[in-house]
């Protein structure tokens, strides 16, 4: 059988991709030919250098364009591209419902904050919203998964519909922890206008520790804007940034610190927070989102004043803590992610009478 997967670019080693890149595996375990339709051509160095994973589809489909202000609606196109090589095609990337595909994979379905867009904005949206909810009533043959169940509530709320959840892989396995953690928080995400990570710069100038920023350069003028916090706070001495780091290095450092701090408000699941509790971290994230699905309320802060205050009490926790942060991640890991997606689709290709 062909599975036809879509997603535009999975070198932009994101959250997303990883779930894409952890789709295809599956699919080739389990024997099935694959067909990836793309605006970028696989670099597969690229993709080793981040996330440690070779991956390869069995025929690429790349878009000679790329049509930037109205991706939107230039999604809705793609899987008419690819569906004359397919008896099944997977969106692993818009998080909306396209015409003629089978498996929707949702990484989020908006939340509470959305209610504030720009009113043009929706505008914009509003023929597309229109064809999406027209779409969601034809769900019946289709199967729809979410992230978290945070995403699955808010796609309810919104489409009424109800997905099943499935968890990001998370490669928990080859993350470990020091013998000794020293005071330094770690923060791993993209420099994007929605991760929060101006947050940093005013929280590191009250806490006696060191802050390091991993992230991908998404977004020039946010990473200026922390630039520019951090010469203000007066914390050049003590948050250092690495930018589109390899995967040893955020390893090395996730396994050195005693605080993982996520800056996101609304995060639909929170990859990062995983990984940073795998190597013994505890984490310090918003009360909110998909997070609150499985970080304990006592490491879930408000406001700034908040995070400083967790973060200290976190700095100064015995080790026991530590260790059972790694225990909670342990149920995300990837051999997780891959046995119920491969399961799930099983299952569907039975219910829609193929082999």
């Amino acid at each position: 059988m062909n599975v036809g997967l879509i997603h535009p670019n999975l070198n932009s080693c994101g959250g997303r991709e990883l779930v894409a890149i952890s789709m295809l595996k599956c699919l080739k375990e389990m024997d099935l030919r694959t067909i990836l339709l793309s605006n970028k051509r696989i670099d597969r160095k690229t993709i080793m250098n981040y996330f440690g994973l070779d991956v390869k589809a069995d025929k690429d489909v790349i878009l000679p364009f790329e049509i930037r202000h109205f991706e939107t609606y230039n999604n809705i196109f793609l899987p008419l591209i690819i569906k004359p090589f397919c008896e099944i095609i997977i969106n692993a990337y818009t998080n909306s419902f396209l015409p003629f595909v089978d498996v929707t994979y949702f990484h989020s379905a908006g939340s509470p904050a959305d209610e504030k867009r720009n009113s043009r904005l929706d505008f914009y949206h509003l023929p597309f919203h229109y064809l999406e909810k027209t779409l969601s009533f034809r769900t019946q043959k289709k199967l729809v998964l979410a992230n978290s169940n945070f995403t699955a509530e808010m796609l309810r709320k919104n489409l009424g519909i109800r997905p099943k959840v499935i968890y990001p892989p998370v490669y928990t396995k080859r993350l470990h922890s020091a013998a000794v953690k020293e005071r330094l928080i770690v923060t791993v995400g993209l420099f994007s206008p929605w991760k929060n990570l101006e947050l940093i710069p005013e929280v590191a100038s009250k806490i006696d520790a060191h802050f390091v920023i991993i992230g991908g350069l998404f977004d020039k003028d946010t990473y200026s804007r922390v630039l520019d916090l951090i010469k203000e706070k007066q914390v050049d001495d003590k948050v250092t940034i690495f930018t589109n780091a390899p995967l040893d290095v955020k390893l090395e450092f996730l396994q050195k610190a005693k605080v993982y701090f996520h800056t996101q408000l609304w995060e639909d699941f929170g990859i990062s927070i995983i990984e940073g509790m795998a190597a013994n971290c505890i984490p310090v994230v918003h009360d909110s989102g998909g997070a609150r699905e499985y970080v304990p309320p006592e490491w879930r802060y408000k406001d700034a004043e908040g995070a400083i205050q967790k973060i200290n009490k976190a700095l100064d926790a015995p080790s026991s803590v530590s260790r059972k942060m790694k225990d909670i991640s342990n149920d995300f890991s990837a051999e997780r992610f891959q046995k119920e997606f491969s399961d799930v689709l099983k299952e569907y290709f039975l219910s829609r009478s193929f082999p």
